[in-house]
């Protein structure tokens, strides 16, 4: 498998504090990648890192073996869905629409019939065809996370990556969500961060567990080991069908 994204050594610091240490990090085209660990772990970042928007101050970062910078119109991006501010006046497919915005040249910068058919297309893919004119704030918590999704695909990325997709998805729509992203997987690889162990052990094929650093890159089940190590605590895995259990007692550590 080509390597679509490459970090090595990765070091970053905001405000004085250490967020990444030595962070080396792949994904591959073909992956479904789970990315979890703490509030305050630096999963965020590492998307941010991958994208371009934070340098770290030592390591490198390789988007198909370039810069950042230079290939992050191969990445498609959705951040968490607190970020957008959805009372601003755009029908569905204006937002779409405006993933296409990085890949049109020159002053004027209008949208071609391509760029329109690709909107469609993606739409009709995330099954919101139907709501193309309808205002982006009227919308569930659901179908507005599809057109936010929509607008990331419609660029035709390398890879997506996704901060946090189902925070306001109905749950009774998760699931579907996740076998949308089990398709897209054909076309791209995805990199997901979640902080639903369920839906990431039931759904990705590879699993990274950050805390600052990495504690397994690649590995596809969750185990109780590799959560203790990675939030500093004892851990149970509770299942299905298994009868009540009580939690190791533990303090907690700083």
């Amino acid at each position: 498998m080509a390597a679509i994204i490459e970090l090595k050594g990765i070091f970053v610091k905001l405000g004085g504090r250490s967020v990444l240490e030595d962070v080396n990090f792949t994904v591959e085209s073909g992956d479904f990648f789970g990315l979890i660990g703490p509030n305050g772990g630096g999963k965020t970042t590492l998307i941010k890192v991958i994208l371009g928007l934070i340098r770290p101050e030592q390591g490198d970062v390789l988007v198909e073996g370039e810069s950042p910078q230079s290939k992050r119109h191969i990445l498609g991006y959705v951040p968490q869905y607190r970020t957008y501010d959805f009372t601003y006046p755009l029908t569905v497919k204006e937002m779409v629409l405006s993933g296409r915005l990085g890949l049109i040249r020159g002053p004027f910068r209008k949208f071609r019939e391509q760029d329109q058919r690709k909107a469609e297309e993606v739409m009709v893919l995330m099954g919101i065809e139907n709501l193309a004119a309808r205002p982006i704030g009227e919308l569930s918590g659901g179908q507005q996370q599809r057109a936010i999704i929509s607008r990331a695909l419609v660029s035709e990325p390398h890879a997506l990556l996704l901060d946090e997709p189902t925070t306001h998805v109905d749950p009774r729509m998760e699931e579907e969500f996740y076998d949308t992203l089990e398709s897209l997987r054909k076309r791209m690889a995805i990199l997901l961060v979640s902080h639903d162990l369920t839906a990431i052990s039931m759904h990705v094929n590879k699993i990274a567990c950050l805390n600052r650093r990495l504690y397994t890159h690649g590995t596809k089940e969750v185990s109780e080991d590799m959560l203790s190590a990675l939030y500093h605590c004892p851990v149970d895995l509770l299942a299905h069908g298994i009868p009540h259990r009580v939690l190791r007692t533990h303090e907690e550590k700083s």
